[in-house]
């Protein structure tokens, strides 16, 4: 089976090469502190792994949400960007759960850019 063309022009996923690169450099015994993808570098406090337990545990968590997320949820997002940022957010109409930030940035080109359209974005390289 072969690829897709397009898969040949992707670059290589940046968290992948950069563990890459600590593997490399850990095998020299470089110390590191690694800025990469945000693994924690503590525990998980126990209240809330006791909270996970006793949520998991309750039947009422056993179903998938909407797709666009509860709405205590997003009610939570608008709050948070209007204390953070100062920007008015409607929580019906322009919060939406995602199942991550890669899924989110993924998808506003899909979102927002069309056929033929020009884009442009900053480079941080």
């Amino acid at each position: 089976m072969r690829n897709a063309k397009r898969m040949d022009r992707m670059p290589r996923y940046i968290f992948a090469e950069l563990d890459k690169l600590k593997q490399e450099q850990g095998k020299k015994g470089t110390d590191m502190i690694s800025l990469a993808i945000g693994d924690p570098d503590i525990p998980t406090p126990k209240f809330i792994l006791d909270a996970l337990a006793r949520e998991a545990a309750d039947p009422k968590n056993h179903n998938y949400p909407s797709y666009e997320g509860e709405g205590f949820y997003r009610e939570a997002v608008s709050a948070w960007m209007g204390r953070r940022f100062g920007a008015g957010v409607d929580a019906k109409a322009e919060a939406l759960a995602t199942i991550g930030s890669k899924e989110a940035i993924a998808n506003i080109g899909r979102a927002f850019v069309g056929a033929g359209d020009g884009v442009r974005c900053a480079d941080a390289g």
